[in-house]
C-alpha cells in the first residue's frame, strides 16, 4: 500500500514538472467543435471547459446538482435535493445512477482540427476514479472517439465497496448531404451494499466508521446497461452557382453553395439493462416482516431458532436472495424537418415507435418458499408496442428572439394518449458593446405530460418485496423564468410545478400514488461577486413543499465558493486557493432500500442543518489542471452528530483528495 502511494506522488511530481517546462513554449491552437443531441434529436452545441472553475468538483453527482441524497461514496445511488435538477430517464434502473451513466442521452459528438486526447485521475478517501478520452478526424467530414471511465471506492464504513466501469465508443461523418451519428455505450456498476448504520451515531469522541454496526453483511447489487444509437439525416436541396464578384467575367462560375431546404432523419435507439441483488442470509432480520421466535440459542450453536415462515416476506427462496430484473428497448424515429435558416421558421412532424420487454422471476401463485423448485431460473416476459406521432416549429438563429413549440402523443399501445406539450421563448438584450455570450435574457418555458406509470412501478415480484397495482397516468405541469445578465455574473429565475396522480414510495418501500394536486413553487439565484483578487460564487435555492408527506426535498439550500486567485512564475502558474461550503435546511429525507434500488420516505430521521466545509487548492499549467482539497474540515468540530444525507447513511469524514487533468492535442 505504501508504494501504491509512492507511485502516485511521483506520477503527480513527474507531470508537475513536465507541465512547467512546456509552460513557456507557444502551444499549438486548438479547434474542436462538440456538440449533442436533445430529446428530439436536433444538435445542440457544447462547450470543453479547461478552466480552473470548479474543477475540484470533480463527481459528476455533484455536477449536474450541488446539492444530493446519496450513500456516501463515488458512484453511489444518488438523488438531487433540487426538483429543478431532477432529470429522470424513462427507465426504472437508471434514476438513481443517472449522474454516473454513459449513455446515447448524454455522449457528445465532436469534430476536431488536431487529435484531442484527455485524462483525468483522482484519488483520496480511499477512492480512486479514471476517465480517458480520445477523437480524431479521420478526415474533414469523418470522426471517431472513444471514452473509458473507471470508478473504485472501499469507503470508509463496513460493506461499502462501490465499483464502476463505462466505456464508450462513437463517430460521426458530415457532409452536405448526409450526416451520420453513431455511438455504442456499456456500464457496469457493482455495490456491497449495508443496508445502512443501524442507529443514528452521535459523536462524543472520534470513533473509528469500521467498527459501527450495519444492517447487511452478505448483500451485493449489479447493475449493468448497455445501449447504442444511430442517426441518418438525409439533407435535401439543391446547388447554387456562386459568381466571384471580383471579376468582371460573371459568364465563369467559380463556386458552388448549397441550398439546404429539409431533412428527412431516422434515428434508432437500443439498451439492455438489467439489476441484480444477492444477499446470502435472507433471515437476517433487516426485511420487513421478519419475526424469530424468542428461544435463547446463543449459549448453544446446535440450537436453530424457530422461525415463523409465515410472517416472512420471502416469495421465492428462504435460503437465499438472488433477485433479477431486466428491461430492454428498442425504438425507431423517423420525422421531416424544414431548415430554419432557409424559411426563418423551422418545422418537424414525425413518428415514433418503440418496442419494451420487461422481465420478472415467474410469479408461483403458491408463493413458495421451498427453494427445491428454483423460480429463478425462469422469467416473466412482458412486451409493449407504443407509437406516437410528434410535431413542431421552431426559430434558434433569430438573434433577439428564440422559441420552440413541440408536442409529442401516444396513439397506440400502453402508452395510450399519454402526450407531451412543451413551448419555450427567450429574448436576447443588446447594448452596443455587448458579446453573445454576454447578452442578457428573460426566458419563460411551459411543459405539460401525462405519462403513463412505470411498468416496474405496478408490477414487480421478488424475494422479499412484490407489488401488482393498478395505478392513474400521472400529469406534471412546469412553468419556469428565468432572467440572466452575464455581465453581472446574476442570474435568478421562478418556477412552478403542479403534480398530480404522483407515484411515491412509501414508508415500507411499496409505490403508492397519491391523487390529490398539490404545488411546488421554487425560486433561486445565482450571483458571483469579485473583489480584486477574491471571488465570491454563490448560489441559493428556495422551495416552496406543496406536500411534504410524497415528497422529499428540504426548503433552503444554499452554496458558496470563495477563492483567491493569482499567478506565478511570470503568469505561467495559475493558483486559486479557497473553499467550498455547502448547507440546507432540516428535513425528513429520503431512505434507501438496497433491495429494490429505491428512495423512499420515513419519518424517523432528520436530516441537514449541518454546515459542510471543503478547502482546496487549484493549479494550472498550460494543458494540465491539479487540485488538492481536504473534504469536511469541520468534521467533529461544527456538531457531534455526522451528516447524514439519507436515514442511516452518513457520508465520510475528514479525507483529503487530490486529482490531475491533463488535455493533449498535437
Amino acid at each position: 500500500m505504501l508504494n501504491y502511494k509512492r507511485h502516485i506522488v511521483f506520477l503527480f511530481f513527474t507531470l508537475f514538472i513536465y507541465s512547467f517546462s512546456i509552460a513557456s513554449n507557444p502551444d499549438s491552437a486548438l479547434v474542436i467543435k462538440s456538440w449533442k443531441f436533445d430529446s428530439f434529436f436536433d444538435n445542440h452545441f457544447t462547450s470543453i471547459d479547461s478552466t480552473l472553475n470548479d474543477f475540484q468538483i470533480y463527481n459528476p453527482m455533484q455536477k449536474l446538482s450541488f446539492s444530493n441524497s446519496y450513500l456516501g461514496t463515488l458512484a453511489s445511488p444518488s438523488i438531487s435535493n433540487i426538483l429543478l435538477d431532477y432529470n429522470y430517464f424513462d427507465n426504472y434502473f437508471l434514476n438513481t445512477i443517472n449522474p454516473f451513466l454513459f449513455s446515447y442521452h448524454n455522449i457528445q459528438f465532436y469534430d476536431t482540427k488536431k487529435p484531442f486526447s484527455s485524462v483525468f485521475y483522482s484519488n483520496g478517501a480511499q477512492e480512486q476514479s479514471l476517465d480517458v478520452f480520445h477523437t480524431r478526424n479521420v478526415n474533414k467530414k469523418l470522426n471517431f472517439g472513444f471514452r473509458y471511465n473507471l470508478v473504485s471506492s472501499v469507503g470508509f464504513y463496513k460493506r461499502q465497496k462501490t465499483k464502476k466501469n463505462s466505456f464508450t465508443i462513437f463517430s460521426s461523418y458530415i457532409s452536405k448531404f448526409y450526416n451520420l451519428h453513431t455511438n455504442f455505450a456499456y456500464n457496469k456498476f457493482m455495490y456491497s451494499e449495508n443496508g445502512g448504520l443501524e442507529t443514528l451515531v452521535n459523536f462524543s469522541e472520534y470513533i473509528s466508521p469500521e467498527f459501527f454496526g450495519v444492517n447487511l453483511d452478505n448483500a451485493s447489487s449489479t447493475i449493468k446497461y448497455t445501449s447504442a444509437f444511430l442517426s441518418q439525416e438525409f439533407r435535401l436541396g439543391y446547388n447554387k452557382d456562386i459568381l466571384d464578384s471580383s471579376k468582371t467575367d460573371t459568364s465563369n462560375v467559380n463556386n458552388r453553395k448549397f441550398v439546404h431546404l429539409a431533412s428527412l432523419q431516422h434515428v434508432l435507439e437500443y439498451y439492455k439493462t438489467y439489476r441484480v441483488y444477492e444477499d446470502v442470509n435472507p433471515l437476517s432480520g433487516f426485511y420487513n416482516g421478519v419475526k424469530t421466535d424468542s428461544i435463547d440459542y446463543l449459549n448453544d450453536s446446535t440450537i436453530v431458532p424457530y422461525i415463523d415462515f409465515n410472517s416472512i416476506p420471502i416469495f421465492m427462496d428462504s435460503t437465499a436472495t438472488f433477485d433479477s430484473i431486466a428491461q430492454r428497448l428498442f425504438a425507431n424515429t423517423f420525422q421531416l424537418k424544414l431548415n430554419e435558416q432557409k424559411f426563418k421558421v423551422g418545422a418537424r412532424v414525425g413518428f415514433y415507435h418503440e418496442i419494451l420487454k420487461y422481465s420478472l422471476p415467474c410469479l408461483d401463485s403458491l408463493n413458495v418458499v421451498d427453494s427445491i423448485l428454483f423460480p429463478y431460473k425462469t422469467h416473466f416476459d412482458t412486451l409493449y408496442f407504443n407509437s406516437a406521432i410528434f410535431a413542431g416549429i421552431y426559430n434558434n438563429f433569430n438573434k433577439k428572439l428564440n422559441w420552440y413549440l413541440n408536442t409529442k402523443y401516444f396513439i397506440s399501445g400502453h402508452r395510450n394518449s399519454n402526450f407531451e406539450v412543451s413551448g419555450f421563448i427567450r429574448k436576447n438584450f443588446f447594448s452596443k458593446d455587448s458579446i453573445s455570450n454576454l447578452r442578457s435574457s428573460i426566458s419563460l418555458s411551459a411543459n405539460f405530460s401525462r405519462k403513463a406509470p412505470d411498468f416496474f412501478e405496478e408490477n414487480y415480484y421478488s424475494n422479499h418485496y412484490q407489488w401488482d397495482s393498478t395505478f392513474l397516468a400521472k400529469d406534471v405541469t412546469s412553468i419556469k423564468l428565468f432572467y440572466s445578465i452575464p455581465v453581472w455574473n446574476l442570474s435568478l429565475g421562478v418556477t412552478s410545478n403542479i403534480f398530480d396522480n404522483f407515484i411515491y414510495y412509501n414508508e415500507i418501500a411499496q409505490p403508492t400514488q397519491t391523487t390529490s394536486t398539490y404545488n411546488v413553487y421554487s425560486g433561486y439565484l445565482i450571483k458571483n461577486f469579485t473583489l480584486g483578487n477574491f471571488h465570491f460564487n454563490n448560489q441559493l435555492v428556495y422551495q416552496d413543499n406543496g406536500n411534504k408527506t410524497v415528497l422529499r426535498i428540504p426548503s433552503i439550500i444554499f452554496f458558496n465558493s470563495t477563492y483567491v486567485n493569482f499567478n506565478l512564475f511570470k503568469k505561467v502558474l495559475n493558483v486559486n486557493l479557497g473553499f467550498d461550503f455547502y448547507y440546507y435546511d432540516e428535513y425528513y429525507g429520503y431512505a434507501y432500500k438496497p433491495a429494490t434500488g429505491v428512495f423512499y420516505i420515513q419519518n424517523d430521521d432528520l436530516v441537514g442543518n449541518y454546515p459542510l466545509l471543503d478547502v482546496f487548492l487549484r493549479l494550472k499549467l498550460k494543458r494540465a489542471r491539479f487540485f488538492l482539497k481536504v473534504t469536511h474540515v469541520n468534521y467533529m468540530l461544527t456538531n457531534t452528530t455526522p451528516l447524514y444525507t439519507l436515514s442511516k447513511y452518513p457520508i465520510n469524514g475528514r479525507t483529503l483528495k487530490m486529482g490531475i487533468s491533463w488535455n493533449f492535442y498535437d
